[in-house]
């Protein structure tokens, strides 16, 4: 959604935090611009339930316990109304605002708060001067408030559209009293007041669960420990070299990537899901027995273009389990479809007007790594149940034209997902009514009226699986070219105008491409992490540009190398070098993929077939020829393109790839080698155990009937004599 993202991500300031293994030196100094939709500073560890985020209270920071980071939606966190402000009677000038990962930390002249937090509780420290007196004043709206004992008050209030919640705030030092929501604090002559919150959608036994699991002590240093130790985890598996200032950038963005989606499990696995939208009737499930964490705070229209991505090829496991969410908040809902926007698990239809976002977001994360969540049969079923609505916004003549192209690209990412999962039937009729989106444009792009937060003269562009298509509706290259530079922009502000840098890689163009994205800079709500996960990708040279589709445009990147962790548990890497890059060299001169020359712009993810795989990208200060040629740009898809097969390259240097892949039961499996010598192909199943194989020579095409494949989910491997660069092909039918 678009309003102003300020500097809160590309303005920060660097720090000295040796404890980050994963960018020594850097820690996040994130600027206060409050706008429509506040950006989260503050205290969390990666994705979880609560987020204590920091805002001016009429000149002294007050804290709430959850927000919607970037988000123009009041009906959480983001009216900052389940707050705490500590005070002291000894009060002074503020002297540093900082949040680096996993800890927060706000100095005044005699008062000290440090806050850290679980997935679920957050840790306060307060440090006073000597003789002062602490109150806190506990002040989320219409609140009922009880004390228990001595040392803990209890709270319910209600959140997110009027949903019930419980806190527990638990104090270390005794209640001295307690007038309504304000809580004085016996000092006794004390400096270190600690506080600890805890919240359940549940009940109070829930929170207080949740305090016995994630910090049963007084031990703030061990929290701070354990949250920053997640944060380098989850940083880990993207580790980036370069200058202070670009790693500074990066890891800013990465943390905002992260603030969401969040864990809406309790400790026990159970979670609460609106079946009708409304809290009034509320049921709840016990997610343990299903064997995954249930996410919520889903800002599907926002995230579905490059979040999604993020997520399914470097957090993989994370997202196998957003995905189920998905599903199961889908299955749950009065008419069964996937999820739009939701707040919680709360379904708020956000944005609905303009694109349903939940097949789209199913399909990036499958697409790119995230396979492995037990619901995708019942995915696939939800998402055809969209088909004919997204049929019924193509409209007559006179169709919205954002709409259009938002249902067009929903019903290509459906189609991919049928494809991916063994339905070539499905494949076809879907793709056919994915191209429809030809029947509305001419010369000057989309005809018809509206657009949804963005221009028809975005919106026109908004075709990246067909870019070849597209430029040909519009006049061809020349023409295309022409119309694109008219458009382009040095802001990103909103989610349609993601893919809009890249289109110049389809036309011959690639040094057009290298400069938008170096010239770019952040200028609009940040949606959960939606724009901070562009930036992320942008500055690691790659860009997955086509919905769906597991690959990536490739420019020149910011950082100077870049570690990806990507796939499920330790998972393979990727090395992206950048090789003299920086903010004068952003022009690509040649690239070389393990090795071997890479003239294409596009790098299928199925190219990278070793476990530890380099990417080399050789920068300069001058346009190059480069990805310039007509074979060197991304591929474009129709209503005539065969199913996307799995693809997979035997490098020259190695003998040995493999890709995994899923077979829809009752369909068979054809598998395709050429290039090749003397080779084996063998079969493995999701046990390890090897359950076909086959050998033969040179070219050839082997077919495994449906009858033998009992599961759903194979390792391929092709072993070959090394000298050879082939080229396997595994096609479900």
């Amino acid at each position: 959604m678009r309003t102003n993202h300020g500097s809160s991500v590309s303005n920060v300031t660097a720090k000295t935090a040796a404890r980050f293994a994963f960018a020594a030196g850097i820690s996040l100094l994130l600027s206060r611009a409050i706008f429509a939709g506040a950006v989260f500073h503050g205290a969390n560890v990666p994705q979880g339930t609560i987020m204590v985020h920091s805002f001016d209270d009429n000149g002294h920071f007050a804290y709430s316990v959850w927000i919607l980071s970037g988000a123009d939606m009041g009906n959480m966190g983001n009216d900052l109304s389940v707050n705490f402000l500590p005070a002291t009677s000894n009060q002074g000038a503020l002297s540093q605002n900082l949040s680096v990962p996993g800890y927060h930390h706000v100095k005044y002249a005699g008062l000290e708060t440090e806050i850290a937090a679980t997935c679920r509780t957050a840790h306060c420290r307060f440090t006073i001067s000597s003789g002062s007196s602490f109150s806190v004043s506990l002040r989320p709206s219409n609140a009922s408030f009880t004390q228990p004992d001595q040392f803990t008050v209890r709270c319910t209030t209600s959140f997110a559209g009027g949903h019930p919640v419980c806190l527990i705030y638990k104090f270390k030092q005794a209640i001295q009293s307690r007038s309504g929501s304000t809580v004085q604090i016996q000092t006794s002559g004390q400096t270190s007041i600690e506080m600890k919150v805890s919240e359940s959608l549940f009940d109070f036994p829930h929170a207080e669960q949740s305090l016995a699991a994630e910090d049963p002590g007084w031990d703030f240093d061990l929290i701070r420990t354990g949250a920053q130790n997640q944060w380098n985890a989850a940083f880990g598996r993207l580790a980036v070299e370069g200058t202070d200032a670009v790693k500074n950038e990066f890891y800013a963005n990465l943390f905002l990537v992260l603030a969401h989606e969040n864990v809406m499990s309790e400790t026990d696995g159970s979670y609460k899901y609106s079946p009708s939208g409304t809290w009034d009737k509320t049921q709840w499930v016990n997610g343990t027995a299903a064997g995954y964490t249930h996410y919520g705070n889903v800002s599907g229209w926002d995230i579905w273009r490059s979040w999604n991505q993020l997520m399914g090829f470097v957090y993989t496991d994370r997202a196998n389990d957003m995905a189920q969410s998905l599903v199961v908040d889908g299955t749950h809902q009065a008419d069964h479809r996937l999820p739009i926007w939701t707040v919680w698990t709360r379904e708020t239809s956000v944005m609905a007007s303009c694109g349903l976002a939940g097949p789209n977001m199913v399909a990036n994360f499958h697409a790119f790594g995230a396979t492995g969540f037990a619901g995708k049969s019942q995915a696939f079923a939800l998402m055809l149940r969209d088909t004919t609505e997204y049929l019924n916004r193509y409209g007559g003549g006179s169709a919205n034209g954002s709409n259009v192209v938002e249902s067009a690209a929903s019903l290509f990412c459906i189609a991919q997902y049928a494809a991916r999962t063994g339905d070539t039937a499905v494949y076809r009729r879907v793709m056919k009514m994915a191209g429809r989106w030809e029947n509305y444009y001419n010369a000057s792009g989309i005809a018809g009226g509206g657009g949804c937060e963005d221009p028809l003269s975005i919106y026109s562009w908004m075709i990246p699986w067909n870019m070849a298509g597209l430029i040909q509706k519009m006049g061809g290259a020349t023409a295309a070219e022409a119309s694109m530079d008219a458009v382009q922009e040095t802001s990103m502000g909103n989610e349609p105008e993601m893919h809009l840098p890249f289109v110049y890689n389809w036309i011959g163009k690639p040094w057009k491409t290298q400069k938008a994205v170096h010239d770019m800079h952040l200028d609009g709500s940040d949606d959960l992490g939606a724009l901070s996960s562009w930036k992320v990708w942008c500055m690691m040279g790659i860009y997955p540009a086509i919905y769906a589709i597991p690959g990536f445009t490739i420019h020149a990147p910011a950082v100077t190398k870049a570690t990806i962790t990507f796939g499920k548990g330790a998972g393979r890497k990727l090395c992206i070098i950048g090789q003299n890059a920086s903010t004068a060299n952003y022009y690509v001169q040649s690239v070389t993929l393990n090795g071997s020359p890479w003239t294409s712009t596009w790098l299928p993810i199925s190219a990278l077939t070793l476990d530890s795989n380099t990417l080399a990208i050789n920068c300069g200060s001058q346009p190059s020829t480069w990805g310039s040629r007509p074979q060197d740009a991304p591929p474009s898809f129709d209503e005539n393109s065969a199913p996307t097969a799995l693809v997979m390259a035997v490098p020259q240097k190695q003998s040995i790839a493999r890709m995994a892949l899923n077979v829809r039961a009752g369909h068979s499996l054809d598998i395709a080698i050429a290039n090749a010598g003397p080779h084996e192909i063998r079969m493995y199943g999701a046990n390890g155990s090897m359950v076909w194989s086959m050998r033969g020579v040179g070219e050839r095409r082997y077919s495994i009937s449906r009858s033998f494949l009992s599961a759903d989910f194979y390792i391929v491997k092709a072993v070959t004599g090394q000298g050879r660069m082939a080229r396997v092909i595994a096609m479900p039918r």
